[in-house]
């Protein structure tokens, strides 16, 4: 997690703006074999090497994520677009299940080690089997090389989209490139980037990475037999894929949405983890507490494991897209090696003691939600952008700007 931290901050968002999403995303894929390479079978027994690779892999995948979600967001229309954002963590969950599955056939742990190289190597490759974003080469090659991407994603007359495309590129281009400080002092924006790195950290203190990856660990806590836990383990990646489906099926649906999905979400992960702590720390029968942990995993997977990738590449204009996005990034995956570092220590003082922090932590990401998020559903991004950043905010913002210059 702390290379990917450092290839979301440095490499990627450098291969994403000069030379487009598809290269930035293929580079990182091939990153990550070779760091799964160096931490299996070019380990050759040394602890410094695999640490090394697992370095390069985590650095390939943080690359990665820069462009995918931006990727997304500028290829799919605004009534699929979280549709396709989304079906990034439905791979995520499936790849985990499968997995899981792979693993409990195989004995050799290089083998096991290689296997997310093996998918950066697909995904590597594939990425050039599909058209470059549109805006990406509006931005770079001109218009009419746009409106010929454009075509390539889309069915019927470009012609009005592509028109609007270059309106709002020419207005971002004379506005210039959004600053690293200006994310954090700029009217609006500064809003708009809290929002989204705080999804990213929000995501994190759910606990579900850290669940992941102490699986043996917190299933043991809740009082799984040692021989049933490698199955238990399968059946909970299954529910987190059925939690997943469920929530590609609203997340463009007038009856779901961002919003919406994020605070019913919360609402079943909190209770859950409360009451499985409470069940391990008053001695109720153990059934209960994985019962919760079932209802937690897929109401995790219905918005928190969905929206934090595609909300932020909805809220931000081109000219912030790069740096506002990586910033994100590199927020979810520092904050995910500190929850992973910290949940060890938290177990062995008290599982049932874990489950309630975790529990408290979804509570008050619930009070974010309510308070900050607003509903992205369908809508263009530039509109998004409004709703944040209200009048007020715009001319102080441009207040800012003119006396800078």
């Amino acid at each position: 997690t702390v290379g990917a931290a450092v290839g979301s901050v440095t490499l990627g968002p450098i291969i994403s703006k000069s030379f487009g999403r598809r290269l930035c995303i293929s580079i990182g894929g091939w990153l990550c074999l070779l760091g799964c390479m160096f931490a299996s079978f070019l380990s050759f027994k040394s602890v410094g090497v695999y640490y090394c690779g697992r370095f390069l892999t985590g650095f390939g995948v943080g690359v990665c994520c820069v462009a995918l979600p931006m990727y997304n967001s500028e290829v799919a229309t605004p009534s699929i677009r979280g549709l396709m954002g989304s079906l990034f963590q439905l791979l995520v969950v499936v790849g985990g299940m499968i997995a899981s599955l792979i693993l409990a056939l195989i004995d050799d742990w290089r083998l096991g080690m290689l296997l997310p190289g093996i998918a950066g190597a697909f995904v590597g490759v594939a990425i050039w089997l599909t058209p470059e974003s549109p805006r990406w080469i509006m931005d770079h090659h001109g218009f009419e090389a746009g409106v010929l991407a454009l075509r390539k994603v889309r069915k019927g007359d470009v012609e009005d989209e592509a028109q609007k495309m270059k309106q709002i590129a020419d207005e971002e281009r004379a506005a210039g490139q959004v600053t690293y400080i200006e994310l954090f002092t700029k009217p609006g924006l500064r809003t708009r980037f809290f929002v989204a790195c705080w999804l990213q950290v929000g995501q994190q203190l759910t606990g579900v990475n850290a669940f992941l990856s102490y699986t043996t660990e917190i299933f043991k806590g809740a009082g799984i037999p040692k021989d049933q836990i490698p199955a238990m383990a399968i059946y909970f990646n299954l529910a987190m894929v059925v939690g997943c489906i469920v929530g590609l099926l609203f997340i463009d649906s007038p009856k779901g949405g961002r919003r919406t999905q994020l605070w019913a979400a919360t609402v079943i992960m909190g209770p859950s983890l409360l009451v499985a702590g409470l069940t391990k720390l008053l001695e109720w029968p153990g059934t209960l507490a994985v019962v919760m942990l079932f209802l937690y995993g897929p109401g995790y997977q219905l918005a928190w494991g969905l929206v934090p990738w595609i909300y932020p590449s909805e809220i931000f204009l081109m000219s912030e897209k790069d740096r506002a996005v990586s910033l994100a990034v590199c927020f979810c995956f520092t904050i995910n090696f500190a929850v992973n570092y910290a949940t060890p220590p938290l177990l062995n003082w008290s599982s049932g003691g874990t489950f309630l922090v975790f529990g408290f932590l979804n509570v008050a990401n619930l009070f974010f939600v309510l308070m900050f998020v607003r509903e992205t559903l369908g809508r263009p991004i530039e509109q998004n952008v409004a709703d944040y950043d209200g009048a007020r905010d715009l001319r102080r913002g441009l207040r800012q700007e003119m006396d800078s210059r």
